[in-house]
């Protein structure tokens, strides 16, 4: 994933995504869905009471070089959002070593963690009252927030932290902790937000559920275990299972619809899964529709597919559960 020969544009592009993961984490209790380079600001982050918008700025080496100068153009940037209706929080995000410039006190800042303009010490409060009054404009002290990750370099060496802090994350959980590979997940949620971000239309976003999908898939992403290798209709079976859960987010209903179905229809087949899915799977052959199978592959596949959902869905609850997403 690093790029040796990236471009400061290139780099600031990455940190934005790293930023944006760090900061999705900070606030997923309210989090709907968050976006990099998006309507008005570099991030923002779309909560349940509002927008926080996010300017970012770094340097590929991470040290303070020009830090003041970011830190007055990034306050100017973000007087001009006292406009926006929907604005809750401002946040100001950097890689820089000494965030406030090199002269200035760096110990308060710590990776990953938000420090708002009142529980600034006195010093850094203070420089942030004059670039305010510098910049001529007014500005809502009270949403101000300021934030720093660790992220420098031109290797792999540069994810170290925020792997790290996706980690940290996941042991909210020991389930989670011990099943979910947090490297594979923060390459998943860079994957997720690229694909967003790179929309020319602002208002596609990365959904929260998206992000969640992200832990699920990691449980199923395999059915090897139920197909024969010396069966080819298997081995079909096989590719259009990844093609089908690879479609993200977009089959995260299926997935609700699936359980949801069950848990109504369960006393019926006495709690038993195997009944269940013999009876119902062909109500769900559809998910296999313009993928070019005919039906009884359709009806075989369905079964598989429900086998692995409705044997996860435990997981799948607890996990949503602990993103506090609703459906």
């Amino acid at each position: 994933m690093a790029n040796k020969d990236a471009s400061p544009m290139e780099f600031g592009r990455e940190y934005q995504h790293v930023a944006a993961i760090s900061l999705a984490m900070e606030y997923i209790d309210t989090l709907n869905s968050v976006r990099v380079e998006a309507r008005v600001e570099d991030i923002e982050i779309y909560t349940d009471r509002g927008t926080i918008y996010i300017q970012a700025k770094s340097d590929v080496k991470g040290e303070s070089v020009g830090a003041t100068t970011d830190l007055r153009n990034a306050l100017d940037k973000l007087s001009d959002l006292n406009k926006e209706p929907d604005c809750i929080g401002i946040i100001y995000t950097t890689n820089a070593d000494k965030p406030f410039g090199a002269e200035t006190d760096y110990r308060e800042f710590v990776s990953g963690k938000l420090i708002s303009y009142e529980n600034l010490n006195k010093n850094n409060r203070d420089l942030v009252d004059e670039y305010i009054q510098k910049i001529q404009k007014q500005i809502k002290k009270e949403h101000l927030k300021f934030h720093t990750v660790i992220f420098k370099g031109d290797d792999e060496s540069k994810y170290t932290w925020i792997i790290e802090h996706v980690t940290e994350f996941l042991k909210r959980d020991v389930n989670l902790y011990w099943r979910i590979s947090p490297v594979k997940l923060f390459h998943t949620w860079i994957r997720y937000l690229q694909s967003s971000a790179s929309d020319r239309n602002k208002s596609i976003r990365c959904e929260k559920r998206k992000l969640v999908w992200g832990l699920i898939i990691q449980q199923i992403d395999s059915v090897d275990s139920y197909l024969n290798d010396d069966n080819d209709d298997d081995m079909d079976i096989g590719q259009m299972y990844g093609k089908l859960i690879n479609q993200s987010s977009e089959k995260f209903d299926l997935i609700s619809k699936m359980t949801n179905r069950f848990h109504l229809e369960k006393e019926k087949y006495q709690n038993n899964i195997d009944k269940y899915i013999e009876s119902e799977s062909q109500n769900h052959t559809y998910v296999w529709d313009g993928m070019g199978m005919d039906e009884d592959l359709k009806l075989r596949a369905t079964k598989i597919l429900m086998k692995v959902i409705l044997g996860k869905m435990n997981f799948i609850k607890k996990v949503k559960g602990d993103m506090k997403l609703a459906h």
